[in-house]
Order: C-alpha cells, then sequence, then structure tokens
C-alpha cells in the first residue's frame, strides 16, 4: 500500500496528523519514544497517523497507523511523500516535525503551509548541544530557527526549551507538553499502588537504562558509586559501551540490543539513576525513562536537569560523585514512598499528553 492509497482512505473531513523526526534517540526510555507513543494515542481518538522517520538517501520510513497499532509500514522517497500530502488542502491536515529541524523538515513546512495545512514544531532536545557533542551528524542554527519561526505553533518538552524557542524569536503561544510513559496505558498491571509496594526484598539493585555513551552518561560517578557500595549490585541496560571501562565486579552491563525483556530485569531494581553528565542537553531534556521508572514503582536518583525538579519520588542530586554517593546512601536507608506518584501517575501518561497537543492543534486552527 503506497502513500496515495492510504490517502485515498482517508476522508477530507479526517483529521490527519504527519509526525516527521529522526530515528530513534538516546532517551527513548523501553516503553517507546515521544513520537510513537503520542502518534499511537492520538490514533486512539480516530485520527489518521503517519509517521515518517527520516532515512538515508533521501527517504523516509512510513509508519500507519491504526487505532494505536502500526497496520503498514514501508520506505520511500521524501519527494514523493511530499507531493501527494500536498494534494490534500486544508488545517485538518497538521505536520509535525518532532526533535527534527534539517532541510526535509524546513520544505516540507513551507510547502504544506501552502496547501493550507497547519505545521508545528515540537522541541523534544536541545539539537545544537547535541550537535555539539556529536550525538547528531549535521545541524544548522540557523535553519532550526527559521523553522520555529515560520510554523503556527511550537511544542516544548520543558521551561528550558521553551525559553530556547523565544530565543529564536518565536513570539507566539507556545505549548509546554512534556514526555510521558506508556506503561500506563490501557490495560496496564502497573497502575495499582501494590505494583510499588510489592517490590522484592533482600538485596538493593540500583539500575540504568538508556545510552551508555560517555558524553551521555557519568560513568566516573557511576563507577565510583558502585565501588563505594562494594555490597549492592548495580545494573546498567544499554548500548554504545565505551571501550577501556574498568568496572568494578558488582556492576553488570546488559547490552541492550541482546536483552528485550527490559521489564523483567527492571523490576528486580529498587532504585532508577539517570547520571547524565551535566550539559545544556541534559539540564532541558525531560527523559522518558523517569516516568518509565516511576511507573515501575522505583525510586528514581536524577542528576540536576531542569524537568525533572519537583516530581514526586525523584531525588535530584548535585551532579558530582560526592552528591550520587549520598542520594543512593540515603535512599537505600529510607522507605519507597510512592504515595505523591500515584496521585499523579494519571498526568503521567501519553494519552494524557495526546490530549493536550490535540487540544493546542484545537486552538491554532479555531
Amino acid at each position: 500500500m503506497l502513500i496515495e492509497e492510504v490517502l485515498n482512505h482517508i476522508s477530507e473531513q479526517q483529521r490527519l496528523i504527519i509526525f516527521y523526526s529522526s530515528p530513534p534517540t538516546i532517551d527513548d526510555g523501553f516503553s517507546g519514544g515521544r513520537v510513537c507513543s503520542l502518534g499511537a494515542e492520538i490514533a486512539r481518538t480516530g485520527a489518521a497517523v503517519i509517521i515518517l522517520v527520516s532515512a538515508k538517501d533521501q527517504r523516509v520510513k512510513l509508519q500507519i497507523l491504526f487505532k494505536k497499532y502500526v497496520i503498514h509500514e514501508y520506505c520511500s522517497h521524501f519527494s514523493d511523500v511530499l507531493t501527494q500530502l500536498a494534494r490534500r488542502c486544508g488545517n485538518l491536515n497538521i505536520f509535525v516535525s518532532s526533535c527534527s529541524a534539517d532541510i526535509h523538515a524546513f520544505s516540507a513546512i513551507q510547502r504544506l503551509q501552502s496547501c493550507g495545512w497547519c505545521t508545528l514544531y515540537d522541541m523534544g532536545h536541545d539539537l545544537e548541544d547535541m550537535h555539539r557533542l556529536k550525538l547528531l551528524k549535521s545541524y544548522s542554527f540557523q535553519v532550526e530557527a527559521t523553522i520555529a519561526r515560520s510554523v503556527e505553533g511550537v511544542i516544548a518538552v520543558s521551561t528550558e526549551l521553551r525559553e530556547k524557542a523565544r530565543s529564536f524569536g518565536v513570539d507566539r503561544k507556545i505549548a509546554l507538553i512534556p514526555n510521558a510513559t506508556a506503561l500506563l496505558g490501557e490495560g496496564s498491571t502497573l497502575q495499582t499502588k501494590q505494583s510499588c509496594n510489592g517490590k522484592p526484598i533482600g538485596p538493593h539493585i540500583v539500575g540504568y537504562f538508556g545510552s551508555l555513551d560517555p558524553v551521555w552518561l557519568d560513568w566516573p560517578s557511576v563507577v565510583s558509586v558502585a565501588q563505594e557500595f562494594p555490597a549492592v549490585q548495580f545494573e546498567i541496560i544499554g548500548d554504545d559501551i565505551p571501550e577501556g571501562l574498568c568496572l568494578p565486579d558488582n556492576i553488570r552491563i546488559f547490552e541492550g540490543g541482546k536483552y528485550k525483556n527490559y521489564k523483567k530485569i527492571i523490576s528486580n531494581w529498587s532504585i532508577g539513576l539517570v547520571p547524565l553528565r551535566k550539559n545544556p542537553l541534559s539540564m532541558s531534556i525531560d527523559p522518558i525513562i523517569v516516568y518509565d521508572y516511576l511507573s515501575m514503582g522505583l525510586s528514581v536518583l536524577a542528576s540536576p536537569d531542569g524537568p525533572m525538579r519537583g516530581k514526586s519520588n525523584v531525588l535530584i542530586y548535585d551532579g558530582s560523585a560526592a552528591g550520587l554517593r549520598d542520594a543512593v546512601e540515603m535512599t537505600l536507608n529510607g522507605d519507597l514512598n510512592c504515595e505523591g506518584f500515584w496521585a499523579s501517575k494519571k498526568t503521567m501518561a501519553w494519552s494524557y499528553r495526546a490530549a493536550a497537543l490535540i487540544g493546542f492543534i484545537d486552538e491554532i486552527t479555531s
């Protein structure tokens, strides 16, 4: 089924939302990334949702969703897809460039706006700092700023990124829509207090899930703390393992590509770590993994990032090895208290974020 066939099955009176994004990023968590999760929840509402993921050689991978499920997936040339999309007119058609500010996004926004589409830019990361840290191959400040100024609406996952949007010269309303977890969705078994209070009794396991790239993960602090708590097991799940790591015996690494049943491993943890290096990227990001940890009843220790401040059951330390050590010791000696989380768990589900996005779109297009 090609894009023109898909579009022929979508009524002109039906809302169509196109998400354009880069491949999965360093903080997608284990419950799903931002674009796929938002797209799935919006598809539940009856809107037609197509996700375009940039690929090699000017191509994109298309994922067509129906009631949250991917029903078809294939690759096509970006210009061919854009030509087909431009045949639809009116603001029931929405184009969202999510965490992507490349020339494809820019050209799509310009062309689709001429057809009456509503266009949005979703700021999920500090792309400028990702490029500085070599986590992003190419980046242009001018292109991102132009995209942010030209779209009808901007979405930011954090107040820090909202301020960055304003620094681009965005003078219209900016919606603040943080990340969430897919583990609190319909049919989830993780929505009861028993999943929090029923943590296994026994030796504490401290864990981390995510990218192991040393420009992202604060390895020196993690190793230092593990050495100070030799009786505590540290488990780390992820890819991009640095070469030449010298690890103490109580750190075990599970390579992400080899272990698919992450939840089974993480269900034995009592503490989830988010020990990121302090930089503009980590200070503005809203890690999905934090919501995943919380939904599984873990206490969370996070280095100082803006969006996590003030969240229940999240202890922010100062970003130093000594600060992480004190935070681990404090948490190991205390009782797990999830009451604050369960009181606010509804707002940590993707369905809540999707409703906020739909509300923002309605406000712009009304």
